[in-house]
């Protein structure tokens, strides 16, 4: 129970992590459309004017109708109010409330009755921590007829009551809406997990071509807007097929496995290897000339190389070759390029070798 306790009060990165602000400002709307609607039904059996006479009703009214104006303005599709604004309203509200039952003289005036609705909108939506501020605030309000109007067995036994009753009730709201939360948090984790793993070659454990087309969109937008190079290249190791031929399939994806860790290895951190497909691979290469990506390649040949092996002991190779972005250029015309670059790089090796 402790240990609970701990960890509900504990200090969050994210303390409205897995909350639903647009639901937050629904349920404020509501709360505080019901909040002015009751206010103006009691008015009549408890009136406004016992404190300071008619200047009471023009506060009231003013009241109501900035009540009403807010409630409108969380269901405006303009509003940009965080939960911060919806809790600091809530403070507000609270105090406008503690106002009115002022104005009606304190006492046993039903107006305090409202702060239970603010009471379960900060409950529904914050953590346990400002929760917990917000209720030693609410019994303050609550406590408060009995500083100005005498402390009178009446006021007194309706101000515990209702503290004592609507503190447990706001913090089962709270464990409730908590619980909803983490559901919420847990759906998100595995869908963002799904996606992920979708994005992910078995085989080999790098990204696959899916991956490859989302992150080269993303690449080719902030080449055009930042005007920095992009290079893409493309890569298949030599003589594959005579693997899977002379030694299995397991020796083949194994290679595989080999060359991609290799290529992954020797990269740095902007840049991004994919499995293109069979034995293919593709390289991103942002913020990295046509020159410069030469250079990289011809690296990665070698780590490839001295790094993989086939089981007879010969190194394994990979054909690369890249191409640049150019402005306007597409995805499909950047691969295409790609694509090209390579089959001329197997054309002048197969020549050579000839």
């Amino acid at each position: 129970m402790q240990s609970k306790l701990k960890q509900m009060f504990a200090k969050q990165a994210d303390p409205y992590a897995g909350a639903d602000l647009e639901l937050t400002r629904r349920l404020g709307s509501w709360f505080w459309m019901v909040n002015s609607l009751l206010a103006v039904v009691l008015w009549p059996f408890s009136p406004l004017d016992r404190q300071i006479g008619d200047a009471g009703w023009l506060i009231g009214d003013a009241l109501v109708i900035g009540a009403i104006s807010y409630a409108l303005y969380l269901r405006s599709p303009r509003t940009h109010l965080g939960f911060d604004g919806v809790l600091i309203s809530c403070y507000l509200g609270a105090a406008g409330i503690a106002g009115m039952q002022w104005l009606a003289g304190g006492g046993t005036a039903p107006y305090d009755g409202l702060l239970l609705n603010l009471l379960l909108l900060v409950s529904a939506t914050n953590p346990a921590r400002r929760l917990l501020t917000f209720v030693g605030y609410t019994g303050a309000l609550l406590i408060a007829p009995l500083a100005y109007g005498g402390l009178e067995s009446a006021t007194a036994a309706k101000t515990i009551s209702e503290f004592v009753v609507w503190t447990p009730l706001a913090f089962l709201v709270f464990t409730m809406m908590s619980a909803i939360r983490a559901q919420r948090l847990a759906m998100r984790r595995e869908e963002e997990q799904a996606r992920e793993e979708a994005r992910l070659d078995e085989l080999t454990g790098i990204c696959n071509r899916r991956a490859f087309e989302e992150r080269i969109m993303d690449e080719i937008s902030r080449s055009d807007r930042m005007e920095t190079p992009l290079c893409m290249a493309m890569g298949d190791v030599e003589h594959f097929k005579l693997i899977n031929d002379n030694f299995g399939h397991l020796e083949g994806d194994g290679a595989l496995r080999c060359v991609a860790r290799a290529i992954d290895e020797e990269l740095r951190t902007p840049d991004r290897v994919f499995r293109w497909g069979g034995d293919e691979f593709a390289l991103l290469l942002p913020g990295t000339a046509l020159e410069d990506a030469n250079v990289l390649i011809k690296r990665l040949q070698t780590a490839v190389s001295e790094s993989c092996h086939r089981p007879d002991g010969d190194a394994i190779w990979i054909h690369f070759a890249a191409a640049e972005h150019s402005p306007g250029m597409t995805p499909t015309e950047l691969s295409e390029a790609a694509d090209l670059a390579l089959m001329a790089e197997r054309a002048t090796t197969h020549r050579a070798r000839v």
